[in-house]
């Protein structure tokens, strides 16, 4: 297993959920950048380079789909997981349409979840 520290961009606007993961990477040796919406995390992928992208859909002044739609724009590639309380079809077919989007989380998310996402971390 790799265990080179890994740079992790977490997009949440909900305190509690982003405290609750950003604590479970950081223990488990991942770097974490977290930006409250998509436009802040557009901002941190011009000024910065991520292994791995965590996001909601449902955030203030640029959501989720807004952001994956940017970055293929901008050509972006870095490996995305989505999580998300959004159970609306049409949103998530839309979803998976990104390629760069890996998996599809439902929220509340789980620890036993969480640490799938290793995986793709150090793998």
């Amino acid at each position: 297993m790799n265990t080179e520290q890994k740079k992790v961009l977490l997009v949440e606007d909900q305190k509690v959920i982003a405290l609750t993961t950003e604590s479970w990477l950081v223990d488990n040796g991942a770097q974490v950048d977290v930006a409250v919406n998509g436009k802040k995390a557009a901002m941190c992928l011009l000024n910065g380079y991520y292994d791995l992208i965590i996001t909601d859909l449902m955030m203030p002044e640029m959501d989720g789909v807004e952001l994956l739609t940017w970055m293929q724009k901008k050509g972006i590639d870095i490996t995305t997981v989505v999580v998300s309380g959004v159970d609306e079809p049409s949103v998530m077919a839309r979803v998976k349409q990104f390629p760069n989007v890996s998996h599809i989380i439902e929220k509340p998310i789980t620890l036993a979840q969480l640490a799938e996402l290793q995986t793709l971390l150090y793998d």
